[in-house]
């Protein structure tokens, strides 16, 4: 089995609305929206958006087919501000249940790390609802993302309201990993790769930023 992490363009819209829409329906605190207004989301907007080159999938290929499954996805973007173009937002990460468990997100963050560190970039914020699982925590956590606030009542659903914890890694610390981590690397589609230590624990999902 191959993981191959690669841009998402205009002609993914239905893998990004796939694997967006499940997500919503899978963790209903993951963004502001509500499943429904995912759904709602005009097919136009979501293509807009991947235009953008922001949008990113990892890909997985069994030996014994010929054609990739999307198993994970993310948004890492770029503040409009000329002043604030050394930050990079993590609006979205979500890896499908059945790939949860295995590799997928680890070479998913690396990619993103990769990505943000060629592209100069110094730091790697995102919010996250309080109601997200431990695991999820513990995996950014062990990228050396660390709390650096809250959003009292992010959101308010049927439950009852919904904070956003606030969390900030310094690419300079984004090889501050625990011993009993193993090695592992990514490669990216333009061929480049890069080698971080695995974490065993995994996330499935991230997200509090824009739908697209």
């Amino acid at each position: 089995m191959a993981l191959t992490v690669r841009p998402l363009h205009e002609g993914d819209v239905g893998i990004w609305r796939a694997l967006v829409n499940e997500m919503t329906e899978l963790y209903p605190h993951a963004l502001h929206a509500s499943a429904e207004e995912a759904r709602r989301i005009p097919e136009e907007r979501v293509a807009a958006a991947l235009a953008g080159g922001r949008r990113f999938g990892i890909f997985e290929t069994n030996a014994d087919e010929d054609e990739a499954d999307c198993v994970g996805l993310a948004a890492l973007t770029i503040p409009a501000p000329f002043r604030a173009r050394h930050r990079r937002r993590l609006e979205k990460f979500y890896i499908r249940p059945h790939a949860e468990h295995g590799e997928a997100p680890l070479r998913l963050m690396i990619a993103l790390l990769t990505n943000a560190r060629a592209e100069g970039a110094t730091q790697i914020e995102f919010s996250i609802s309080d109601r997200a699982r431990s695991c999820t925590l513990s995996f950014f956590g062990s990228f050396g993302f660390e709390e650096v606030g809250r959003l009292p009542d992010a959101i308010v659903t049927d439950d009852g309201p919904a904070d956003d914890i606030q969390f900030v890694l310094k690419l300079g610390d984004a090889t501050r990993l625990r011993p009993d981590q193993s090695r592992s690397s990514v490669t990216m589609r333009s061929g480049a790769t890069s080698i971080y230590s695995s974490s065993p624990r995994i996330a499935s999902i991230i997200g509090s930023g824009p739908q697209t």
